[in-house]
Order: structure tokens, then C-alpha cells, then sequence
């Protein structure tokens, strides 16, 4: 899954998480000392203030955007992931697409070349190529 939030060096060891376009951090972690915990502060509404210590940022990183999304779902959003492949060889969505067009225009001369035909909402008949689409 994407991580929503943008993190960058704080100059102190730490770093600051940014969602979206927003200027201001929702979250930092720091270390109060070099050989302490790291701390995870977040400014969310019911999510303020020393949330969690770990020894590993990564950890806290983490929480912290399971904290974001928990927070924008409450409200009615999503983070969108990633592109995800549909097929086991590794086709993406994109791929999908041109593939279903091709299989489309495949379709519609297959159609053409049997002459097969629908009938539309008036009773009228037509070519089925021209419902399938594709050239």
C-alpha cells in the first residue's frame, strides 16, 4: 500500500510526515536523547500529542499512517494505492484496457465476417460489429 504521508529529515535525527498538499506536519518523530526511543507525535484530532516509542523509525512510520488513514476514513476518504497488475503475468490496468479493446475490435470482425446481427430497443436490425465497437 502507498504510504500517504511524505517524510523528511527534521536536521535533528527525526523526521516530519506531510499529508497531501498541507504545509504544516501532522507527525514527527524525534529522540529526546541520542540513546532514547523514538517518539511518534501526531497532531490529529483525537490523535495528539506522544503516540508511540519504538527503537525503529520505520515502526513509527507506520503507525502513523495506519493512524492517517484511520483518521480520513472516520471522515469519508481513501488514500488510493498503487496501480495493482490484474493478471499473473504482470499485466496493469492500462495493459487490461488496450488488451479488452484489441479483444473488441477482435470481436467485431469476427461479427462482420459472419454477418451476425441485434436486434435494437425499435426492432430494428443491425450489424452486431457496430454494437461491439472496434475496428
Amino acid at each position: 500500500m502507498t504510504d500517504p504521508i511524505r517524510w523528511e529529515p527534521n536536521g535533528f535525527g527525526g523526521y516530519l510526515g506531510y499529508a497531501g498538499t498541507l504545509d504544516v506536519w501532522l507527525f514527527q518523530i524525534y529522540r529526546a536523547a541520542p540513546e532514547s526511543p523514538f517518539v511518534l507525535l501526531g497532531t490529529l484530532p483525537g490523535h495528539s500529542g506522544a503516540l508511540a516509542q519504538r527503537t525503529d523509525a520505520g515502526l513509527l512510520k507506520a503507525k502513523a499512517g495506519e493512524l492517517l488513514r484511520a483518521w480520513a476514513a472516520s471522515i469519508g476518504a481513501v488514500f488510493p494505492g498503487p496501480v495493482i497488475p490484474l493478471t499473473a503475468d504482470g499485466t496493469t490496468r492500462a495493459g487490461y484496457i488496450e488488451g479488452a479493446a484489441a479483444e473488441r475490435a477482435r470481436c467485431a470482425a469476427l461479427a462482420r465476417s459472419c454477418e451476425a446481427v441485434y436486434q435494437d430497443e425499435n426492432g430494428d436490425t443491425r450489424p452486431f460489429a457496430d454494437l461491439i465497437g472496434g475496428e
